[in-house]
């Protein structure tokens, strides 16, 4: 989302030479240590490569300090002058010589300094969240945190000050920077996971390396990150503050990243160079608002199609009455019913024995029909309703007008269908292809490769390739295991190294039986021979590793420079369905059954893993 800010008059805005950038190239190389991680992983992953070997410019104005970063990372040119970026106001400024400070403007902490104690650390100086900022909404906005304000006390049209729905005290930016500031905090929350946070900052923030977001921010600010993409002008700035300092952003190089760390994807590996890069990236539709904290009424969320859980209803609830929304819930407890009024009180939670709940205040049954002695709602009954979110006296959060949309007794909610078992094949094999790395999972290619004298290379010490349930990876204290392109014969190998261990592993429904190397025929094509293969044996002619009967993972040390052209490990399915007895035989020809392990008859079995019925006693065979 292209971001223009509104200037004094129509004249000027006209005026203002506002350019952008097409997206830089991104480092991959530089990101390399994040391939093959997941989850609180990847942060920590990401934590080490942002806040090591960093050069911090000196906080305040003069020659390297902030207002002499800021000339660089937060200007636009109008004409032949410098306009400053100023995400917090709509006031215009000019930079005057660099490093010198702008009349009437702050620096900003985005991730207030008080949350650390305000130690003059690196996070303190640090230019990702260092912004040049309007001072009166600078003061404004103290050192609250960034959520949905929905009872606004300041608002200069761009950025709000006030309370969440909950009462926090917070600040909000405007559209048009949600995206960036949500990419910084972020960053913050990675960059720093290893801070004691104290005061405000409890309110968006929780002790620990991971997540260090609160549920709530994280949810909010990857659905303002979706919203608002990354722009030429976040791009710009991220290369800006590299110059300076030594690190990116990589919230701002990879926008699916968020999702990685805290969203969707958490138990997903994250690879650099297949996730959307910056520019790339196009925003998903996404409907789904953070389950609790502040609620951004502006969605569709409370709509017939996408009710209100309890938990987001109770977040949403204000002193004024909302207008009429779907709430979806099981009735916990019954408060009252008098036959007088034909009415009814009770309770709705997330489910039936929650005790987080909300009041439904004289709630009606379906078509807006009494409440009878015949029809009370039961507790335990699964119920959608519609009516209108209040907090009664400002301590009752409830539903008020309301009646019931659909009814589901206790009891009679349909169990969901289990997960199927995934299916594994009987028998079959997993391929490494080396040769052509972009046929890998992770997949690779020169895009990204780093010169190694003529030839280029891919540092993968610790990735985790995987192919058909079967994982591959190395790591050590040696040279790093690489992806090596030799430019002269355009051939890729993988190559490991000496104190270098190479690792495979499987599921438990599948066993190893036997791995196949090809290596390459020049100068690193070792016959490993001279590598101890133990438990297993090794076929020197072949290059075949036969693994002991039921193998899950296996490794083996490497004692000389080796170049895999491929490697192929064959398995078979350890799911016994309950069989225990492995026969290894060949067809009989007796009446017998056979069957594959997913119980489908088989007439004409051919070599692989099979159950046998022989007798009213079933087995599991290995026809070879």
């Amino acid at each position: 989302m292209r971001k223009f800010f509104a200037s004094a008059t129509a004249v000027l805005l006209a005026a203002l030479g506002i350019v952008t950038q097409a997206a830089s190239s991104i480092p991959l190389d530089y990101y390399s240590s994040l391939n093959g991680k997941k989850g609180s992983e990847l942060k920590t992953a990401i934590h080490n490569l942002v806040s090591n070997n960093v050069k911090m410019l000196g906080y305040g104005s003069g020659n390297q300090n902030t207002w002499w970063g800021f000339y660089v990372t937060d200007y636009e040119m109008d004409g032949s002058q410098r306009l400053v970026v100023d995400r917090y106001s709509n006031n215009v400024w000019y930079f005057g010589s660099r490093g010198a400070s702008v009349s009437g403007m702050n620096i900003e902490h985005s991730f207030p300094k008080s949350w650390w104690g305000g130690t003059q650390n690196n996070a303190y100086k640090d230019l990702f969240n260092l912004m040049p900022c309007e001072k009166n909404i600078n003061t404004s906005k103290s050192n609250y945190g960034m959520g949905v304000v929905t009872n606004v006390k300041t608002d200069n049209g761009c950025t709000k000050v006030g309370t969440g729905a909950d009462g926090t005290n917070l600040w909000e930016p405007a559209d048009k920077w949600k995206g960036d500031f949500a990419r910084g905090y972020m960053y913050m929350a990675t960059a720093y996971q290893d801070f004691t946070w104290t005061g405000e900052g409890l309110n968006s923030l929780q002790q620990g390396a991971y997540p260090t977001l609160q549920k709530w921010a994280s949810d909010l600010y990857i659905k303002w990150a979706k919203a608002d993409p990354v722009d030429d002008r976040e791009i710009t700035r991220n290369s800006a503050v590299q110059n300076i300092q030594g690190n990116r952003n990589p919230y701002v190089d990879f926008p699916n990243l968020m999702e990685y760390v805290w969203g969707d994807s958490t138990t997903f590996a994250f690879n650099v160079k297949t996730t959307v890069k910056a520019g790339d990236y196009i925003a998903p539709v996404d409907p789904v608002d953070p389950p609790v904290g502040p609620v951004d009424p502006s969605t569709d969320k409370g709509t017939i199609d996408n009710p209100y859980t309890v938990a987001e209803a109770l977040a949403a609830c204000t002193a004024t009455e909302s207008a009429e929304v779907y709430v979806r819930g099981y009735v916990t407890s019954v408060k009252s019913w008098n036959s007088k009024y034909p009415n009814i009180d009770y309770y709705l939670g997330d489910t039936a024995d929650a005790t987080e709940t909300i009041m439904v205040f004289r709630g009606r049954w379906i078509d807006n029909a009494d409440i009878t002695a015949e029809n009370q709602p039961e507790v335990g009954a699964k119920v959608l309703i519609k009516g209108k979110l209040y907090i009664y006296n400002g301590t009752t959060k409830e539903v008020t007008s309301s009646s019931i949309i659909e009814y589901t007794a206790p009891g009679t909610e349909p169990e969901p269908e289990p997960d199927p078992d995934p299916v594994v094949p009987a028998e079959g094999s997993a391929t490494f292809n080396f040769a052509d790395p972009t046929t890998l999972t992770p997949s690779y290619s020169l895009e990204g490769a780093v010169a190694d004298n003529s030839n280029q290379k891919h540092n993968v010490n610790g990735v985790v390739f995987t192919a058909d349930g079967i994982s591959l990876t190395s790591s050590g204290t040696g040279t790093e295991s690489r992806l090596y392109y030799q430019t002269a014969s355009k051939a890729w190998t993988y190559r490991v190294y000496t104190n270098s261990t190479v690792t495979f592993s499987c599921g438990a429904k599948q066993a190893m039986t036997s791995i196949v190397f090809t290596t390459q025929t020049t100068k690193y094509g070792q016959t490993l021979g001279g590598f101890t293969f133990t438990p297993g044996s090794y076929d020197s002619a072949t290059k075949t590793l036969t693994l002991p009967e039921g193998t899950t993972s296996y490794s083996f040390d490497v004692t000389g420079t080796v170049g895999f052209t491929g490697i192929i490990v064959n398995y078979v399915s350890s799911d016994t369905d309950g069989v225990e007895d492995v026969v290894a035989d060949s067809p009989s020809d007796g009446e017998d059954a056979w069957y594959s392990l997913q119980g489908v008859r088989v007439h004409n079995p051919v070599p692989g893993l099979y159950i046998r019925v022989r007798g009213g006693k079933a087995s599991k065979v290995l026809i070879r």
